[in-house]
């Protein structure tokens, strides 16, 4: 177990001091969700006080956009994958918003990256575009 800490401890050290990228992550529980009459979401306004920056690292998704494809499933290239450290808070949930520079996504999907064990070194988080999610 010592061993699994100790790569844990370097791999949040890569991705929060030397590699990492800084992104912001505002969350949907906090945004106010205008609906019309059919109980469609027409638009979200996002609070701006509970954004969060936030270390990433870009991540190599093209092994995914292949099991894609091997499921018969499109690969739509309008999505990034990224790379957080464990020890992430808030941890971004699925339909949070992430601002990448002058791009906003939306949070997809976030899964287990790489494991040793029973701890966690860190989080790949599947983002897409949205036509709501504005900068």
């Amino acid at each position: 177990m010592t061993t699994a800490t100790s790569i844990q401890k370097s791999v949040r050290k890569l991705i929060n001091s030397r590699l990492g990228s800084t992104f912001s992550l505002y969350s949907f529980s906090d945004a106010t969700v205008i609906s019309n009459d059919y109980g469609d979401d027409t638009s979200i306004v996002w609070a701006s006080a509970s954004a969060s920056a936030l270390k990433f690292v870009g991540s190599n998704h093209v092994s995914y956009g292949r099991l894609m494809g091997l499921m018969g499933l499109e690969n739509n290239k309008e999505q990034r994958a990224i790379l957080i450290a464990d020890d992430v808070s808030p941890v971004p949930a699925a339909k949070d918003k992430v601002v990448i520079g002058t791009e906003a996504y939306e949070v997809i999907k976030i899964e287990v990256s790489d494991q040793i064990q029973d701890s966690v070194l860190a989080y790949n988080i599947i983002l897409g575009v949205n036509e709501g999610y504005t900068v």
